[in-house]
């Protein structure tokens, strides 16, 4: 029952727009699928705690979950169970399931991509979890601009590891297909609200690019 901070009644207000055509002034830094599904929540009576529920906390268990089978999937059930409770105890992961936030879910997407993509690509396990690499980068970034970090580590992975092997693979340019479709819905978006289907770009952007580089940020590594 606690109050809304700036981001998170960010995010309700779009999701109220989209629900009940609540006049909000959207900002293009905000990606829609997240208050779109919260809007879902509040069309279905489900509310604000439905959203925390649905949205932030069964994602933050997944993000546990998750996590036990990609580390599985890459060394063994020992790690993994390590992993997996270090995920589960870790304070940022802890703090960000109790906010109506993107974090997340959008770290589970992430995941997902992660996941699917060592276990079909690198695994030679189904074809259908190659496929799903590019749509859970998609959503990812659907829900948290960030997202696209997950398919650059992807892409640096494969370049440095695999060389040039993978664009041989008729399964990856199918899964980049599929993200590109999917996350051609951003743009679209961004045309009707902002009128330019780039918005998304100058809302990170400009804003970093009027300042120097704040290099004390260096003291955290």
């Amino acid at each position: 029952n606690q109050p809304l901070w700036w981001d998170e009644a960010e995010y309700m207000s779009m999701a109220k727009h989209f629900a009940y055509g609540l006049k909000f002034e959207f900002s293009a830094q905000r990606p829609f699928l997240f208050p779109l599904l919260a809007a879902v929540m509040f069309k279905t009576g489900l509310g604000e705690i439905g959203v925390r529920f649905f949205l932030v906390l069964v994602p933050a268990w997944l993000v546990v979950l998750i996590s036990y089978l990609f580390v599985k999937e890459m060394f063994d059930a020992k790690i993994a169970a390590i992993t997996a409770l270090i995920t589960s105890v870790s304070w940022i992961h802890l703090f960000y399931s109790m906010r109506t936030m993107t974090d997340s879910i959008g770290l589970f997407f992430g995941l997902m991509a992660f996941y699917c993509f060592w276990k079909g690509y690198i695994n030679n396990g189904r074809r259908i979890y190659t496929l799903l690499v590019g749509l859970f980068v998609a959503l990812s970034i659907l829900i948290r601009m960030t997202g696209v970090l997950y398919g650059l580590i992807i892409l640096v992975f494969l370049l440095v590891v695999d060389k040039l092997k993978f664009m041989k693979s008729k399964d990856i340019w199918l899964s980049i297909l599929i993200g590109f479709i999917t996350l051609s819905l951003l743009p679209l978006y961004d045309y009707v609200f902002f009128k330019d289907p780039l918005a998304f770009r100058t809302a990170y952007g400009t804003a970093a690019l009027q300042r120097s580089l704040d290099w004390s940020l260096l003291n955290f590594v």
